[in-house]
């Protein structure tokens, strides 16, 4: 990120240093950021900014409704902008990139290719992508190191809380500036040269990339909903070092829960110490450090191996405590003893739940399937169905999961949002943008701050801006 001081007379003079003080607080706990007191005249240009654009002229006057009455997506990406401008290009800080090459993806590759073709799976997440220079050079790693990569199911995840910068990744083309730590032949190799001088991304590389906005400052994740959850690899280098301390604290909390076991998580190097926690083994590579999930952060029961043919999953091996689907934690666990197997759909859908945001998701699509055949006209449970394909990598079975579930209930906005990701990720953007628009009606119906039992209580305000970030960079591109 960039930082520029920016002299801003009507909001630094005496009267109205305050208010740009009590604005900088509500920003910090909105969006988890650090703003000391040198950053305020950048607040206080992006608040002049957007109040130019919104024909206000009274700046400090703009500042007290939006403390009163909360900051407008508009107004909040002028801000956003403003503060997370990414400095970022292609295969930055390569100790990194040899790290997943070299260490990471080999044994990844050779115990998962060698199985069924259902098994031949990686997920990676880009956290705070920026304008997708890492996101896409990961793309590029993984088909230099997967010669079958056509046949695996790859998730690429890239996420980021700038809107402009989505928009900008999203179109996947670049200027050379991008490019300054790499050679003419990795261009010609992977960009298409355009007639104003920038280059575009090829288009199956771009097609391995899903993005979506996301702050880590909020509890989106982990998630199926959001498809935050059973990561093998998550980069998030040079993101902690910008968020408040009690932030970076449950950022990194939600990450290790993002991930799956023996799962890894890169920072930058200034941000090891930040990354440190139990649960978080560390182990020094030449030029870098990472982060893996131990077993220690995984409940025994939750290591065995659960499902045998034709057989049920052990109810041993499901978590027993705290909330559903969040973090692989169970927050009405059924009320049994251990050895007893759940005997209701709704018990078992909540198991299902669990076990996916655990990473195990063939166990978690076994429960979900004896759910719906007990209750086989559950659209819930249809959704969760097609939310577990999904990450599996089997979209036309995720398509059609999550159609039967619209087809039980249309009003169903989940449902509306995962058939339209679904939909995206297989290049139909236009049917993708009729069901993100569809879920925006339904949205909108409800107050912004309900829980949404189904996306694990995200608030409906949370997922409306979310698709609303979403139809924006499609416009865009």
């Amino acid at each position: 990120m960039r930082s520029t001081a920016v002299n801003s007379p009507e909001l630094l003079d005496p009267e109205s240093h305050g208010l740009l003080e009590a604005f900088c607080g509500h920003l910090s706990g909105v969006l988890g950021l650090d703003i000391p007191r040198r950053r305020w005249p950048e607040v206080a240009r992006a608040v002049r900014v957007a109040a130019r654009e919104q024909g206000c002229p009274d700046v400090p006057g703009c500042i007290e409704r939006m403390l009163s009455q909360g900051i407008d997506p508009e107004t909040m990406d002028v801000i956003i902008h403003h503060l997370t401008v990414g400095e970022t290009y292609f295969f930055r800080d390569p100790a990194a990139f040899a790290a997943l090459r070299d260490h990471i993806l080999p044994p990844l590759i050779r115990s998962r290719g060698s199985g069924p073709a259902e098994g031949r799976r990686l997920r990676i997440w880009s956290a705070g992508c920026s304008t997708g220079e890492e996101a896409y050079s990961i793309a590029i790693a993984l088909q230099e190191c997967v010669p079958d990569w056509e046949r695996w199911h790859i998730t690429l995840l890239a996420t980021d809380v700038n809107r402009a910068a989505l928009a900008i990744a999203r179109q996947g083309v670049y200027r050379d500036w991008s490019f300054r730590t790499t050679s003419p032949e990795f261009r010609a190799r992977h960009f298409q040269r355009l007639p104003d001088g920038h280059y575009r991304i090829d288009e199956r590389l771009k097609a391995m990339v899903s993005f979506l906005p996301l702050n880590l400052a909020e509890d989106a994740y982990p998630a199926v909903g959001t498809n935050t959850t059973a990561m093998d690899v998550i980069f998030c280098r040079n993101v902690l070092m910008y968020l408040q301390p009690e932030h970076v604290q449950r950022a990194v909390a939600r990450l290790q829960r993002s991930l799956c076991e023996g799962g890894w998580l890169m920072v930058s190097a200034v941000e090891a110490g930040l990354a440190a926690t139990p649960g978080l083994v560390c182990e020094r590579l030449p030029g870098v450090l990472l982060f893996r999930k131990g077993e220690a952060a995984v409940p025994p029961a939750a290591r065995r191996s659960s499902v045998s043919k034709g057989g049920n999953p052990p109810p041993a091996a499901i978590p027993r405590t705290g909330r559903p689907f969040r973090g692989g934690e169970i927050v009405r666990p059924p009320e049994r003893e251990a050895a007893q197997a759940p005997a209701d759909a709704d018990s078992m859908r909540v198991t299902a739940r669990t076990l996916a945001n655990a990473g195990r998701l063939d166990d978690a699509l076994a429960w979900c399937e004896r759910a719906l055949a007990q209750q086989p006209l559950d659209a819930v449970g249809a959704y969760l169905r097609g939310s577990i394909l999904l990450e599996q990598g089997r979209m036309e079975e995720a398509v059609a999961a999550f159609r039967r579930s619209l087809y039980f209930e249309p009003g169903l906005a989940v449902a509306q949002f995962a058939l339209g990701n679904a939909l995206a990720a297989q290049g139909r953007d236009a049917q993708a943008a009729k069901h993100y628009r569809h879920a925006l009606t339904g949205l909108r119906a409800l107050p912004p701050g309900q829980a949404l039992p189904e996306a694990d209580d995200l608030p409906a305000g949370q997922l409306v801006r979310m698709i609303e970030a979403i139809l924006g960079m499609e416009s865009a591109a």
